[in-house]
């Protein structure tokens, strides 16, 4: 049996701190990926300047991608494929996940904490609207970052 006098400040400064913990990690590597990809473009046009110089040598800076044709700027996209949905594979994705349960089962709490446990029917379906309303978020703005670097 739990101590609702210990139980609710409890969790209303950790879930909190978690969820902020959570977002601000998420944010970190979204921009982290975005920083690596920018170089990787970097790179695959320093690459094409290189290969143009010496075609007898051109193989020793062979292109990122199995691809014959794709624009060099464009290679390290191939390469990651950041064409195809990348937010369901970024590693941003794991923490944003965690950062967007957290705030689901927040939001759960909230409602049992204002109407009671006769609410567990609410607070359910609460706590998924919240979790997928954030995690739609989420995903946006990864995308949203990413299509900024790749054109």
């Amino acid at each position: 049996m739990h101590d609702e006098r210990v139980f609710w400040p409890y969790i209303s400064a950790v879930l909190p701190l978690i969820f902020d913990l959570g977002v601000v990690t998420t944010i970190r590597l979204i921009e982290t990926g975005v920083q690596g990809l920018m170089y990787q473009q970097a790179i695959a046009q320093i690459r094409r300047y290189y290969r143009n110089l010496d075609a007898d040598h051109a193989i020793y800076f062979g292109k990122y991608s199995a691809h014959n044709d794709p624009a060099d700027t464009t290679e390290a996209l191939a390469m990651l494929g950041t064409k195809q949905r990348p937010e369901l594979f970024s590693i941003a994705t794991t923490a944003a996940l965690i950062a967007c349960g957290i705030a689901g089962i927040g939001g759960a709490l909230v409602v049992v904490r204002i109407a009671g446990t006769n609410a567990l029917p609410i607070a359910y379906p609460t706590g998924v609207v919240v979790f997928a309303a954030l995690t739609t978020v989420f995903f946006r703005y990864e995308r949203a970052r990413y299509r900024e670097v790749s054109g």
